[in-house]
């Protein structure tokens, strides 16, 4: 990386036809046009941090925040309570990881190619640049820039194969996925036509989970964490600054930065289960959302709810049920959507 990286950062230095704003906006357009870098490396930690986060949290809540806050109502009760908070954990866990390990691949062999032979559009070549590039111009102009080929089987030239309509290739993962909705940097992995079941119900009970979790940690951390007269520790960072210098406890900027990373969650967990709610009942996918494609399907409410989450779908909130009640979907030929 350093040696592909450094001859045209030092070619711009010392270009001496160029004003300092301009080298500054050579280098920020050379960066830009770098597409792999950031995704990559959010796409490499953010399962660490969300797993800290989970397993922290977890910790904190049964082992110190529930006995402290409850220790007026009887063990009894403080016993229940952890179990609910253990079962929340687990839930979530549980679910993250079908995200992660459960994929949405499309393979001609098992899926079928005949209907490439009667679609128009088997020559149109469609890389994972191209997707992401016409991805950007439907977002900037606000129309869908691919509607008139949505619906029909390309060509993906980094797997060398065709990709059936609602098929869509991942520059992360590298692979076409059927249905693809989203990259999920926290579960590192593609979302689409088998996982996404998971998706929804890990984000159901991540925002239960950290509003519960939001709640008691903030009459905790007032009540047993912070001094009296450390109330400027609830800043972000404060408190380990504050800890260099001897004035402060490790152990408070860690659960500060705890709540903190609460508060996100419920913010992000709740603006997700409200897309992915919407998402459900419309039979679309996040990107079909965002770009107003056009979709007539004849299903029921009831059958777009199934072609997500199988058969008994109300069983999938507590037990992950994928390989048993597969998505009640052809994922491949759609024959109850018309474009």
């Amino acid at each position: 990386m350093k040696v592909s990286t450094f001859p045209p950062l030092h070619a711009t230095a010392m270009d001496k036809n160029l004003s300092l704003q301009q080298k500054i906006l050579v280098r920020f357009n050379e960066r830009r046009r770098e597409v792999d870098a950031n995704p990559r490396i959010l796409n490499k930690y953010s399962p660490v941090l969300f797993i800290a986060e989970v397993t922290g949290v977890w910790y904190y809540g049964t082992c110190h925040a529930v006995p402290f806050l409850y220790a007026g109502y009887g063990e009894q009760t403080i016993k229940v309570i952890q179990a609910i908070v253990c079962f929340l954990t687990f839930e979530v866990v549980i679910n993250w990881w079908y995200v992660h390990t459960v994929e949405s691949n499309y393979d001609p062999q098992r899926h079928g190619t005949e209907q490439v032979h009667k679609s128009e559009a088997l020559s149109q070549v469609v890389c994972d640049t191209d997707f992401q590039s016409k991805r950007r111009e439907a977002h900037r102009t606000g129309r869908d820039s691919t509607s008139g080929q949505y619906w029909s089987w390309k060509y993906c030239s980094v797997c060398d194969q065709p990709s059936p309509p609602r098929c869509h290739h991942c520059i992360l993962c590298n692979r076409c996925s059927l249905k693809r909705d989203h990259h999920c940097f926290f579960a590192r992995n593609c979302v689409g036509y088998r996982n996404f079941r998971h998706f929804t119900v890990m984000v159901f009970w991540a925002n239960l989970a950290s509003v519960i979790g939001f709640a008691h940690a903030v009459p905790f951390l007032l009540m047993d964490v912070l001094p009296e007269d450390g109330y400027i520790d609830l800043l972000p960072f404060v408190a380990f600054i504050r800890w260099l210098f001897g004035y402060s406890n490790f152990r408070v900027g860690v659960i500060v930065l705890g709540l903190w990373f609460l508060a996100m969650l419920v913010v992000l967990t709740t603006s997700m289960m409200n897309d992915s709610r919407k998402w459900v009942i419309q039979g679309k996918t996040s990107y079909e959302v965002d770009n107003n494609i056009p979709i007539r399907d004849t299903r029921t409410v009831g059958d777009k709810i199934r072609a997500v989450y199988g058969q008994y779908w109300l069983l999938n909130f507590m037990v992950p049920m994928h390989w048993m009640f597969q998505p009640e979907i052809d994922p491949v030929n759609w024959p109850t959507i018309n474009n």
